[in-house]
């Protein structure tokens, strides 16, 4: 076993609004009943987390001191979960202090995804700081766009002097896929599915209104298997894509346990 210290920068996600001149620091409590220290700057809008004598293992240890290398991918699966759990604690412990700062004051100025990544770096034995390895993502959107023609505006016209309207859940549905965070655009999507569901029976059978919007609503994939079935007389062929965005969904948000 080895003991390292970590220090990790970050990029407070806020608008030019939080202009404040005030620095302060936090421990919260991490794992191996060790603690990070987070200091926040609101001047600079940044934030700084280190942890002193967090122990590593020998094996990652050798790998870093054999491959010198900045990029997660090029160490073993072993070293790879090591260092990626080290991640989670500095980031768990940033988030968790910008969370109160942002939901318990009401700082509303600060981006859902709270921060961005500048540095992380670790050193043994007060010796030179060196950046820690890690991965780099990203994720790219790619929407179709149709082109307004003469059959396009007739095929408006058309819905509208049918008294066709849009459903209320295609708002959730844009929002979703506008939206830049995974964990609020899976939760919009779910969204979507449900109010769609439930739009689509409530103009075949208006008769279901105290069914569907008074009482608990049932799961997704009896709205779109057997009770669109029944009512409809097919079920959905998205059925297994849209129980997978629950599943999704369920695991982004887990349930409240006091």
């Amino acid at each position: 076993m080895r003991k390292v210290d970590i220090k990790a920068v970050f990029s407070l996600l806020t608008s030019n609004r939080l202009n404040q001149d005030f620095d302060f620091s936090l421990n919260i409590p991490i794992s191996n009943k060790n603690s990070a220290k987070v200091r926040i700057g609101l001047a600079l809008k940044e934030a700084v987390v280190e942890i002193d004598n967090y122990i590593i293992s020998e094996h990652l240890f050798e790998s870093i001191v054999k491959h010198q290398s900045h990029l997660l991918g090029d160490y073993d699966e072993e070293v790879q979960d090591e260092i990626n759990s080290i991640h989670l604690e500095y980031n768990k412990a940033v988030k968790e202090v910008l969370s109160h700062i942002k939901y318990f004051l009401s700082y509303y100025d600060f981006s859902e995804n709270l921060i961005s990544g500048k540095s992380r770096e670790w050193r043994v034995s007060n010796g030179n700081w060196v950046s820690i390895p890690s991965s780099f993502s990203c994720t790219i959107d790619e929407f179709k766009i149709q082109q307004i023609d003469e059959n396009l505006c007739k095929d408006i016209q058309s819905t509208i002097d049918e008294e066709i309207k849009p459903l209320l859940a295609l708002c959730h549905l844009h929002r979703a896929k506008n939206e830049r965070i995974p964990k609020y655009k899976w939760i919009d999507a779910t969204i979507a599915a449900e109010l769609a569901i439930k739009e689509i029976l409530l103009r075949k059978k208006p008769d279901l209104e105290v069914i569907l919007l008074d009482l608990p609503s049932p799961p997704l994939h009896k709205l779109y298997g057997s009770i669109l079935e029944y009512y409809l007389g097919e079920r959905s062929p998205y059925l297994k894509i849209i129980n997978n965005g629950v599943k999704i969904r369920n695991r982004l948000v887990p349930p409240y346990v006091p």
